[in-house]
């Protein structure tokens, strides 16, 4: 969890970085949504993130004390959890959350570093209501991925490099247009006459 006051807690748990993404220190504050359907039209992409949090990150770089609160940012991070014997982070899984970080990012809008972001008040229903004393400051530039099964755990960071992006969404356009050719008629045309006689 956190130290120090309420306003200037410091994240202590380290999630470690697949491949480019960095080791992070993290800390959930809160659940914003479970199974929240994404949709973004902009990039032609729709899935549904099996939880998104708010959480305080802070990268591990090496460089100042880790328990300052320099560089902490708040913002919602998606998290996506695979169960399975299979613990090792996948090419797919990777993807599947890179997606799911750009379209919240898309949905949100970007954190910016050293933001603040407040938890928007609860109706008594459960819908989330607009305070103009309350602001979201958007979604992180990465997320979580969380394998579970009955023996253990194992969490990591991943946060899409430009050139994954763009890698991801050529792929989905090369899909898109896979699909829109083969929807296209081909072939012989057969017409059939009426048989009136």
């Amino acid at each position: 969890d956190s130290s120090e006051s309420d306003g200037n807690r410091v994240p202590k748990a380290v999630l470690d970085g697949v491949y480019t993404s960095g080791n992070t220190l993290v800390s959930i504050e809160d659940v914003h949504s479970t199974e929240e359907w994404a949709m973004v039209p902009e990039l032609g992409l729709k899935g549904i993130v099996d939880a998104t949090v708010l959480a305080r990150t802070k990268p591990v770089n090496g460089l100042g004390s880790l328990s300052s609160n320099r560089g902490v940012q708040q913002s919602l991070m998606p998290v996506e959890l695979k169960t399975g014997h299979v613990q090792n982070p996948q090419q797919l899984h990777l993807a599947q959350l890179s997606l799911y970080t750009l379209m919240l990012r898309a949905r949100h809008g970007t954190a910016s570093r050293g933001s603040r972001l407040e938890v928007i008040g609860k109706s008594d229903i459960g819908d989330r209501t607009s305070n103009s004393d309350e602001q979201e400051s958007g979604a992180a530039n990465g997320g979580m991925l969380l394998y579970l099964n009955h023996e253990a755990f194992l969490a990591r960071h991943v946060k899409p490099m430009l050139n994954e992006a763009k890698t991801l969404i050529g792929q989905r356009n090369s899909v898109v247009c896979d699909l829109m050719k083969a929807s296209r008629p081909r072939g012989i045309k057969i017409q059939y006459e009426d048989d009136d006689s």
